[in-house]
């Protein structure tokens, strides 16, 4: 039980850090908005905690499925920390320095093409801002992007090449997907496979769809939304960090489908060769 507690506090404390990074890090004329979001730090740091100090988790998904929360949280680490160096940098009037912030200038203007999700993000800043700024989300987009492509990448050969997410213990579907009601709604795989696929679609989509959104809400916010550093960064993390995010829960959410459908054969088979 301690050692469960640690490691509940250890995630919560983990979350939480990275959640305050912008309000810490990116210079804000904007104190209010610092204040909101250190509470929702502490906020999320709390929820994680819960979350993994119990063995039937409420809302948050393949608790004990790694690496699958593991190579999330490391890539929205990577796209908090990077998001915001890049406004801290704006911010205290430096340049831009470091062979990360080189890659993601080359990605971001190789990947500024016509009808690229790039090229959106670029499209939705208004032309009153400053330079500076636009060039800060088009570093971001290119990498986010392409990093965000390389994860699913590496999870769906995680899932392809290996047992996951078998483990020692076996695996509690109903654990690691709380939301799922069995008994509701039609088969189980069928509805697995479905919800897979939508999430997959939702996750090709919304690199799309985010930017269009945003120019929706500065239609009725005016320029306000790009005033705040804290707010651009968490704009670029979540366009870089909910498209993998979607797209990897579609893919875990298939590779389960596949399991539960073999574990049923392998029963039938069972039953069929068993002696009259």
């Amino acid at each position: 039980m301690i050692t469960k507690i640690i490691s509940a506090f250890v995630r919560a404390l983990s979350i939480a850090v990275v959640f305050a990074i912008p309000s810490l890090w990116v210079p804000s004329f904007h104190s209010h908005s610092s204040q909101l979001a250190l509470a929702f730090a502490l906020f999320a740091g709390a929820f994680v905690f819960f979350e993994y100090i119990y063995d039937t988790p409420t809302t948050l998904e393949f608790t004990s499925a790694a690496p699958y929360n593991r190579i999330r949280f490391i890539w929205f680490t990577t796209m908090v920390l990077f998001a915001a160096g890049v406004f801290r940098t704006i911010g205290l009037g430096l340049d831009h320095a470091g062979p990360l912030s080189a890659i993601a200038t080359i990605l971001g203007h190789g990947l500024n093409i016509p009808y690229s999700p790039v090229q959106l993000v670029s499209l939705m800043v208004p032309p009153t801002i400053q330079p500076e700024t636009k060039e800060a989300m088009l570093m971001i987009a290119g990498l986010g992007y392409i990093g965000s492509w390389l994860i699913c990448g590496g999870f769906y050969l995680i899932v392809r090449f290996t047992d996951w997410p078998k483990s020692d213990t076996g695996f509690n579907v109903w654990k690691n997907l709380p939301l799922l009601d069995p008994t509701s709604g039609k088969d189980i795989v069928v509805r697995l496979v479905r919800d897979a696929r939508v999430n997959i679609s939702l996750g090709i989509i919304a690199p799309f769809a985010i930017p269009a959104m945003v120019k929706i809400a500065f239609i009725y916010t005016g320029t306000r939304i790009f005033a705040n550093p804290e707010t651009l960064v968490w704009i670029m993390v979540g366009w870089s960090v909910i498209p993998a995010s979607l797209i990897m829960r579609g893919t875990a959410m298939l590779r389960i489908a596949t399991m539960i459908a073999e574990k049923r054969q392998t029963e039938t088979n069972g039953h069929t060769l068993q002696p009259a």
